[in-house]
């Protein structure tokens, strides 16, 4: 667990992280004791405080049981409170392994639509449509996944999705239409692209619904756009240096490094290369 803390004060405070865990549904206490940890942070400082406990048998998050904890972190100094937060999360493994995924080590399929629409517009705050959405598609078309596609979704999106056990693809605000003012913005483009993404992997890391990252959408798509290449392959350090965890994804780029984690097939050139293998 890494708390990160900031003293927007004048002065220094001290005290000690103290945090508890409760499942997200009953309230109960989880069986996880986690150690307490020493702060200091002068005017204006920023810290991380880093604690770690055993946890023995954790009720795993899936599709069929999406089973979430609450984490509550207090900063406590002389048995007063001094200022408290709280994160919800959830315990899951998913990995590429050969050709299938893999969810908490067994082969899963992910079924579903490329574009959740909405998940960037005003009705995609509302939670109730967003429920109903998913209810709905898994009931007409079994689907258990859906990509949050060419804009940051909004978080209220993937709470629902951790409550409803969907497995969301979160793709970046990157897409084809808009290469060459990329190319354009140089070195400052880059710059607030890497802010972006600090933002968006930090907010949504905690999801257990989140299982790709998706970089960009189409920016390396046939010879036209390999003069995209150089930069768009900087978009996976943006990502890993905050998450490290999860596969990275480029929508619809085929084929394009020997150590890309996957290979993403949606455009009519890449069924044209799988008929010739």
């Amino acid at each position: 667990l890494a708390c990160e803390l900031r003293n927007g004060g004048a002065g220094a405070v001290s005290g000690t992280v103290r945090v508890s865990v409760r499942d997200w549904r009953t309230g109960e206490p989880a069986a996880v004791a986690v150690p307490e940890g020493a702060f200091r942070l002068g005017p204006q400082d920023t810290t991380t405080v880093s604690l770690e406990a055993p946890w023995e048998a954790p009720n795993l998050w899936s599709p069929e049981q999406p089973h979430l904890y609450v984490a509550r972190v207090e900063l406590v100094r002389g048995g007063e409170v001094l200022d408290a937060a709280e994160q919800r999360f959830g315990f899951r493994e998913f990995r590429a392994v050969g050709r299938e995924f893999h969810l908490n080590g067994v082969p899963i399929r992910l079924r579903g639509e490329s574009n959740l629409h909405g998940h960037n517009a005003p009705v995609g705050l509302n939670r109730e449509w967003l429920r109903t959405v998913f209810r709905a598609y898994r009931a007409a078309f079994g689907v258990n996944a859906f990509r949050a596609h060419a804009a940051i979704g909004h978080e209220t999106v993937f709470d629902v999705a951790d409550e409803e056990g969907f497995l969301m693809i979160n793709q970046s605000a990157i897409w084809s239409a808009m290469g060459s003012h990329y190319r354009r913005g140089g070195a400052a483009f880059m710059a607030n692209t890497e802010k972006e993404f600090a933002e968006w992997v930090r907010r949504d890391r905690n999801h257990p619904s989140v299982v790709i990252w998706d970089a960009e959408n189409e920016m390396t798509r046939g010879s036209g756009k390999r003069d995209n290449l150089e930069w768009v392959l900087q978009l996976d350090a943006f990502i890993r240096r905050w998450d490290a965890t999860r596969p990275i994804s480029h929508s619809g780029a085929g084929w394009f490094a020997p150590d890309q984690d996957l290979i993403h097939v949606h455009m009519e050139e890449h069924y044209t290369r799988l008929f010739e293998l």
